[in-house]
């Protein structure tokens, strides 16, 4: 970079150097009176008449100044363009993960409508040349990097963004056209509905010489399409992306007019079909009302955390922020899935169960879109409360993992967490192993609240029979008798022991009464190795 922070070019001082490629050098830099503006330095300085041509049309930089500058290799041309306060598509992706559909072909929309005001192809479309304004800023999607337009419809290959596989096919023969402007938006698309790119292959790694780096230039594999937690994306979305990104030319849309023509009625019957009431799973029932015994964990739960999602603003008020996570743990059977659902009940809000053994892979990148879809998925259906179980199937320490794509999923989660609580998304997860679940994850602002659910009491058990017999037609009373048959035993057994009781009596068809119960129990504590156990009543 010729220049450095607080040096000055003409009358503007330098804040810091920006970018450099091949074509030009970017600086943040103030103006005479203090304003933020953005400088470029061309190498070429045909390169500058561009942002001079673009100048007040849709999406694309806004031109102020321009002039000369000597640096150590001759005279330079710049230009000064409006100081946008945003971040790039790239940016936003990570944040976010998972754009919704109609929000990703709106940016593709505002894209296509920025490319139509160029004269000549621009070669660099990325996720890095969109930039995405600021909630609080003015505008909107602007494209830039326009030092890669081209008029001539010749490819510079010299230029490091033409080594990549999201680029279309034709560039690595030195050519373009308006329909591979159409592929680059099919691959923005792309990257903004699953969070990851098309041709995630980078061929700068490639010796040039290497006839593997021919192969790669020329093919493509098929195009995978990633299912989302809610089910497949929407086709028509899909078949956008597809038609974009055809190998051959001739066989995408013809122009970017075309490409519009599709994208802008779809954006309208998305945003339409957004607004449909969403298929919920909203928990009702009698809450903790239904959750025998953990008296200390209900209160607990509910002073810390449930107040706070019923009065988010007088939280506010005190500077108390709703929490990302907690985690149940404690052994098998002792209650915590049920716990979590009767806590959505509790709430009132959304509830989505994933076990995370499911979620886990073995494939690089697998696991990581699953899990950000989950999270997507909660986000849009908020208020939610996400219950992932058997966390540590996904959340083992990285010190124990032996692959790539687990330490990823790792990753993936604790992003996924940091300000869910925000989103009104609240994770509970649980676990029978808190040990092997990765340190990071239990740190202040992810799985911050840890609660320790055991083993029910002899007085908790009978509390437990009762709400469970309530539920089939018993005569059974005595509550207490039933539990202290079943000391030690947890919330599954009871249930276990109720339902083979209540199976026998529904063939007799007669209510269950103690004896029934009591030969239940009996095979239920014989099938968990526990006959070892003092059991009062035999």
């Amino acid at each position: 970079m010729y220049f450095g922070k607080e040096d000055k070019i003409d009358g503007y001082t330098v804040m810091f150097a920006h970018k450099e490629s091949a074509n030009v050098e970017s600086y943040r830099v103030k103006d005479e009176n203090g304003k933020t503006v953005f400088l470029q330095i061309f190498n070429d300085s045909s390169k500058a008449d561009v942002y001079l041509r673009c100048d007040g049309k849709r999406g694309l930089p806004v031109y102020l100044d321009e002039g000369a500058v000597d640096t150590p290799d001759g005279k330079k041309r710049y230009v000064v363009t409006k100081f946008i306060s945003c971040q790039t598509l790239r940016e936003y992706i990570l944040q976010k993960r998972i754009l919704r559909q109609s929000e990703a072909l709106s940016v593709a929309k505002d894209v296509i409508c920025a490319l139509r005001s160029l004269e000549g192809c621009h070669t660099a479309i990325s996720d890095e040349n969109v930039l995405m304004p600021f909630a609080d800023a003015e505008g909107g999607v602007v494209l830039v990097g326009l030092s890669s337009v081209r008029n001539d419809c010749k490819v510079d290959m010299s230029e490091p963004a033409y080594t990549r596989m999201e680029q279309a096919p034709e560039y690595f023969h030195g050519v373009c056209d308006e329909r591979s402007e159409v592929y680059a938006i099919g691959v923005l698309l792309y990257e903004m509905c699953f969070g990851m790119s098309p041709w995630n292959f980078d061929l700068s790694i490639v010796p040039e010489d290497s006839q593997v780096l021919l192969l790669l230039k020329e093919k493509r594999k098929p195009l995978l399409i990633p299912q989302l937690s809610s089910g497949q994306p929407d086709f028509r979305v899909v078949d956008v992306m597809e038609k974009s990104m055809r190998y051959k030319p001739e066989e995408r849309y013809d122009s970017l007019e075309e490409m519009l023509g599709v994208i802008e009625p779809l954006i309208a019957v998305l945003e339409e079909d957004e607004k449909k009431p969403k298929d919920l799973n909203v928990r009702k029932g009698n809450g903790f009302g239904d959750v025998a015994g953990m008296e200390e964990l209900k209160e607990r739960i509910r002073r810390e955390v449930i107040d706070l999602l019923r009065d988010p603003e007088g939280a506010k008020e005190f500077g108390i922020s709703i929490p990302n996570g907690i985690l149940l743990y404690g052994p098998p059977g002792s209650g915590k899935t049920y716990f979590g659902e009767k806590m959505a009940e509790e709430i009132g809000c959304n509830f989505i169960y994933v076990r995370c053994s499911d979620v886990a892979s073995p494939y690089i990148h697998g696991g990581q879109e699953k899990i950000a879809a989950i999270f997507e998925e909660a986000r849009q259906k908020a208020p939610t409360l996400l219950f992932l179980d058997e966390v540590d199937s996904m959340l083992m320490s990285r010190t124990k993992q032996t692959n790539v794509s687990e330490s990823g999923e790792v990753n993936e989660f604790l992003t996924q967490l940091n300000n869910c609580g925000e989103s009104n998304v609240i994770v509970v997860a649980a676990t029978n192993m808190i040990e092997q679940i990765d340190k990071a994850a239990l740190r202040s602002g992810r799985l911050e609240m840890q609660y320790y659910v055991g083993l029910p009491d002899e007085n908790t058990l009978a509390e437990i029979f009762k709400i469970y017999l309530s539920k089939t037609k018993s005569v059974v009373t005595d509550y207490l008798r039933a539990a202290r048959m079943m000391n030690g035993c947890s919330p599954a057994d009871v249930k276990l022991a109720v339902d083979t009781a209540a199976r026998e009596a529904f063939h007799r068809k007669t209510p269950i009464n103690f004896d029934m119960l009591a030969e239940a129990i009996k095979k239920v504590v014989a099938k968990n190795g526990k006959t070892e156990r003092k059991r009062v009543g035999f």
